[in-house]
């Protein structure tokens, strides 16, 4: 019986630990849902709102005879594209943030300076080598990643 206690004792603090992680990911999942749906508001406010004014001032003008019925169309339909094309933009604004983020790391990568210089003149180039090669249990790691391994123990002849 006392095992148990132990046992449930010890499972209970990794269990009250689990419980706060999971309500500081349920708050920021909510507070991402609460930005996601003002965004979408905001987006069908601006569409919609541009429809409205694009009916009213080209039946004004209709009323008044200055356009016809078919540039009142016209009129609609060009500021309806060109309304739901600018609302469509804007979550592109995020995707290129997300972009320029992986452009860094990269740029970090190419402007790293190599341990060995490939174009360099010095060292012997005439020896010529006959023979066999073998690599034994070679675990190869990417500089810009060194906690992950490609390659775990390949050997090579």
């Amino acid at each position: 019986m006392r095992k148990l206690e132990k046992l449930s004792n010890k499972l209970s603090r990794p269990s009250a630990q689990y419980k706060v992680a999971l309500l500081e990911a349920r708050r920021a999942g909510i507070l991402k849902n609460l930005f996601v749906g003002i965004s979408f508001c905001c987006m069908g406010l601006v569409n919609f709102s541009s429809f409205a004014l694009a009916f009213y001032v080209g039946i004004t003008w209709a009323v008044d005879g200055q356009i016809q019925l078919q540039d009142l169309l016209t009129t609609f339909f060009s500021v309806m594209m060109g309304s739901l094309a600018l609302g469509q933009a804007g979550p592109q604004f995020a995707v290129l943030g997300a972009a320029q983020g992986a452009a860094a790391s990269i740029y970090e990568v190419l402007d790293r300076e190599p341990e060995i210089d490939s174009s360099s003149k010095l060292g012997r180039r005439d020896v010529k080598i006959k023979g066999n090669i073998e690599v034994k249990d070679i675990v190869f790691n990417y500089p810009s990643r060194p906690d992950v391994q490609v390659r775990s123990y390949l050997t090579l002849r």
